[in-house]
């Protein structure tokens, strides 16, 4: 997961590189709530097109992701329907771990 810090650097933000404008935390919080919902739809064309391996690695991510959030106290607002938005997109690429299983795709040898 990339820090704030590298964010900031990368978008050329924040005193260091003479700039005015910041990367506030909540803002930053927010566009990390947004990578799940991509990465769920990463896994299910990963899926169809036989890429399993990174069924595994992108359910353990999101995962270990939703559960650093849920460890945070949000009010009701955006940041707040953000989160609820991991929480879908993890029972997304569940649906897919499920569906692959079932069906077994993946070779014995990997194991999800």
């Amino acid at each position: 997961l990339i820090s704030k810090d590298e964010v900031e650097d990368m978008l050329y933000l924040g005193v260091k590189h003479g700039s005015k404008i910041s990367l506030d935390f909540e803002e930053y919080l927010v566009g990390v709530c947004g990578a799940p919902r991509e990465l769920a739809r990463l896994c299910v064309n990963s899926a169809s097109h036989g890429r399993y391996d990174l069924l595994k690695d992108i359910s353990k991510f999101v995962t270990e992701l939703y559960g650093g959030f849920r460890l945070l106290n949000l009010k009701n607002d955006g940041l707040r329907r953000k989160f609820d938005g991991i929480k879908y997109a993890v029972q997304k690429i569940e649906e897919v771990m499920y569906d692959v299983r079932v069906r077994k795709l993946m070779e014995k040898s990997s194991t999800l």
